[in-house]
């Protein structure tokens, strides 16, 4: 999940998004699975936004400062996160159904783009 400044569009890393999308899960809103992956052509073309997250990159520079983690390297694990039936029926119930359209409707636009 890529999250983003509203007034820049540059990443950022959000400390209480794993919890909240946790909570999420919990909740029945979101479905989260790593058994399903988008279809790529080439090595993580899809995924490869999350190579430029913050988190991705500190993890990096960890490993790169560590001697014992010498020759290791981050992989950005491939899966899927999707609103559930019930999750959308939330949305509708508290109004915030237009939002997530229209971030559904860019993500769409950009997963449209022809791949590099």
């Amino acid at each position: 999940m890529s999250v983003t400044e509203l007034e820049t569009g540059q990443p950022f890393e959000n400390p209480k998004l794993p919890v909240m999308v946790d909570n999420w899960i919990r909740l029945g809103l979101v479905d989260v699975t790593y058994m399903e992956s988008l279809q790529n052509e080439g090595p993580m073309v899809r995924y490869k936004w999350a190579q430029e997250r913050p988190e991705f990159k500190r993890v990096e520079a960890n490993i790169q400062q560590s001697p014992k983690l010498a020759g290791a390297t981050v992989v950005a694990a491939r899966g899927i996160f999707r609103n559930t039936a019930f999750g959308n029926a939330f949305y509708r119930a508290v109004g915030l159904d237009k939002i997530f359209q229209k971030a559904l409707a860019e993500i769409r636009s950009a997963n449209a783009q022809p791949l590099p």
